[in-house]
């Protein structure tokens, strides 16, 4: 009788911890998804502001609000590097501005993938055929 009470209680904090675990997981994954898509939003917007003149209003509210989302999901080190390169003329014709922005992407690449093995000179090159 023990142990019919022991193996009953034993599955039951089983499938309790099981639940807990695959909710942080969901969180987790869909917080990761959240960022993912908020970076490619932010990327996008920054190409549409300096090459597309076309719906600058509508182009400067996605912009704003990908740049509000990398603060509310980012980590510090993409926040950091947000700053960076916010900091700069953004207009990516300049050293400095490229420089910061290749950090801002390499962050990204940090915060969503846990990697970042692509060297800067290759996504400068990618990027701007240099």
């Amino acid at each position: 009788m023990n142990e019919a009470i022991v193996a009953i209680i034993s599955l039951v904090i089983g499938a309790f911890l099981q639940y807990i675990f695959n909710r942080l997981n969901s969180k987790k994954e869909k917080l990761n998804s959240l960022l993912s898509e908020t970076c490619i939003d932010y990327l996008e917007s920054v190409t549409e502001l300096k090459f597309d003149t076309n719906n600058r209003e509508k182009q400067l509210s996605r912009y704003l609000k990908a740049k509000e989302r990398i603060i509310l999901f980012g980590s510090k080190k993409l926040i950091d590097c947000l700053y960076g390169f916010e900091s700069t003329s953004k207009i990516l014709d300049n050293e400095q501005a490229k420089m910061k922005f290749v950090e801002l992407i390499k962050a990204m690449r940090i915060s969503v993938f846990n990697e970042s093995v692509i060297a800067y000179k290759i996504i400068l090159k990618i990027l701007f055929s240099e």
